[in-house]
């Protein structure tokens, strides 16, 4: 039971490991994090930061297919919106 537990956590630290390839998406991740953070508790101006924010984690995401050429956020980014 407890092999089959350490063995698990030694999975998710590999996947962490690979998830975050290089070291500017972790970067952008914490800045997105940071602004969702004074948007929302700090209350300084939530109507600009909590966006911002939230479209900075969802584009650093790692693995994520939001920019690529058919991702949802690249065509609107083509489109001009």
């Amino acid at each position: 039971m407890l092999e089959a537990i350490i063995a698990g956590l030694g999975g998710l630290v590999i996947g962490f490991k690979l998830l975050f390839v290089n070291w500017q998406n972790l970067i952008m991740l914490f800045v997105g994090g940071g602004l969702l953070y004074l948007g929302i508790k700090k209350d300084c101006e939530p109507l600009l930061l909590v966006p911002i924010g939230f479209g900075c984690i969802l584009v650093n995401i790692p693995m994520s297919d939001v920019m690529l050429k058919d991702g949802f956020i690249r065509t609107i980014y083509d489109a001009g919106v």
